[in-house]
């Protein structure tokens, strides 16, 4: 089915009803999918096609690839995660080497840095004709850096969930599936695109949204690090701070910081969209001040994240992440920086908070319109920068609103951010613990110098004539972006 969005720009979703599960069977009919890798995403994917198949019937072979032993030499957790999920060794669990060659579509599903340790033994037991899958772009969308660039005569396609990993497998067995991007970077047998959908929809896609490799992961890296991870700790950590420094107490300092953030306007945003929120402000008496603080912080941050944008284009943070995982005591110095984060005063007041929070609480009438406001700004920011540099209005709305507020905010009420960092990956976590702080710091500095300047007596005109085409093509996307939440089919 055809979308168009407010700015013109239309594209092509993949519905349920547009490519059936039906025709995907028949499509790879023959066909062995190899997995490689059960982590966060070979788990859920692997799982979910072989259910489907089971359920559909077909003559399609799914099998894994997972090493046995870490390089420690004791038994990897993943493999034994996969002898209790049901692979059996040398039936359907190999090594990566034999899988690799008995893959009609091999799916590189390991970690991004791992994905680069063992590129060569994947690509020299490729078959010729074969197609490579990926559910990221970070290896094959950098190739400079990672080394990893698929063979002439291999499809090279790209199947990404939208969501974190966990909900693959979630989604699915709740009967709901998931929404992805797919793209096709190289298409060596004519094929490649029907590969894909066809992949796609036996791992539990409800819709198909077309991008390129590249796109993919320049969204994915760039919104990790700003609004939906970087952005989101460091407008907490200063929202919490701002009102530490003008003498309000620990504990409303916190519920009017991160508290009404997760409790409050993320599940308003999910439930009723930017569009709803500006209403409510409306009604509360607070649109001239959410608005206000919306321009200050957009454009107080604009030059930190345009340059954040460039920086993911150009390579540097994947050389980051590579360098940083390349450290041998990598996940104890992480384990040390979460601790930290853990530690200070408002993550403390944080789990006490959580304790006394029941399973149903949620804040229904959020009051902090100074922290809507910079939300609204840092979400604006982030759509406009994707947009202005190619992104479709689907991919700037789920990589800015529906991942946040859909998935991993879920997390982040129950655990605070370091345990939301802690859950990512290893891609993610390095992106958040360098952005966050900066974030952090820029938005406490402009909360300070703009608080005093905030005009409470300025009407806002119609929200029509306020708002800027991004946030109108942003509302637009979302109007129609929830309508096509798997969970509503």
């Amino acid at each position: 089915m055809k979308v168009t969005y407010a700015d013109g720009f239309a594209e092509e979703v993949i519905s349920r009803d547009d490519y059936s599960l039906g025709q995907a069977v028949n499509f790879l009919d023959g066909k062995t999918i190899a997995v490689l890798g059960y982590g966060r995403q070979g788990s859920g994917q692997a799982q979910n096609l072989r259910d489907t198949i089971a359920q559909v019937g077909g003559n399609v072979n799914v099998i894994l690839g997972q090493r046995q032993t870490r390089p420690d030499g004791e038994e990897s957790a993943s493999y034994t995660q996969a002898l209790e999920d049901g692979w059996v060794p040398r039936e359907t669990l190999f090594d990566l080497e034999t899988a690799t060659g008995m893959g009609d579509v091999v799916c590189y599903l390991l970690p991004d840095a791992e994905q680069v340790e063992h590129w060569a033994k994947v690509r020299d037991n490729l078959q010729g004709n074969s197609t490579l899958l990926f559910s990221h772009g970070f290896g094959p969308g950098f190739p400079d850096q990672t080394g990893i660039i698929t063979p002439s005569d291999v499809n090279e396609v790209l199947f990404a969930p939208k969501g974190a990993g966990w909900t693959v497998r979630r989604n699915f067995v709740k009967g709901s599936g998931i929404s992805a991007s797919y793209a096709v970077g190289q298409d060596a047998t004519g094929d490649a695109r029907d590969i894909v959908l066809s992949y796609g929809r036996l791992a539990g896609a409800a819709y198909l949204f077309e991008t390129t490799i590249r796109k993919e992961v320049t969204s994915d890296l760039f919104g990790e690090r700003f609004v939906l991870l970087g952005g989101i700790w460091g407008l907490a950590e200063a929202f919490y701070d701002f009102l530490r420094q003008g003498g309000v107490g620990e504990d409303e300092a916190f519920l009017f910081s991160s508290e009404t953030l997760t409790q409050g306007y993320l599940p308003m945003i999910g439930e009723i969209g930017i569009e709803g929120v500006y209403e409510y402000a409306r009604q509360d008496g607070t649109l001239s001040i959410v608005l206000q603080a919306q321009q200050f912080v957009r454009d107080g941050l604009t030059d930190l994240i345009e340059g954040l944008y460039s920086n993911v284009v150009s390579g540097g943070e994947v050389a980051r992440v590579l360098s940083a995982n390349g450290v041998s005591n990598y996940q104890d110095a992480l384990q040390t920086e979460l601790n930290t984060i853990d530690s200070a005063e408002m993550w403390q007041v944080a789990k006490r908070a959580r304790s006394m929070r029941g399973a149903d609480d949620r804040i229904t009438e959020p009051n902090s319109p100074i922290l809507l406001g910079a939300l609204l700004g840092m979400i604006e920011l982030q759509a406009r920068v994707l947009i202005e540099h190619g992104h479709s209005p689907s991919e700037a709305f789920n990589e800015t609103v529906e991942e946040l507020t859909q998935s991993l905010n879920l997390i982040y009420q129950d655990t605070g951010i370091a345990g939301l960092v802690g859950k990512c990956s290893t891609t993610a976590q390095r992106g958040t613990l360098d952005w966050g702080p900066k974030i952090k710091e820029y938005t406490l500095r402009l909360l300070g110098e703009n608080y005093a300047l905030i005009d409470t007596d300025y009407v806002p005109k119609p929200l029509e004539q306020e708002l800027t085409l991004t946030m109108k093509t942003l509302i637009d996307a979302g109007q129609r972006l929830r309508n096509l939440r798997p969970e509503r089919l």
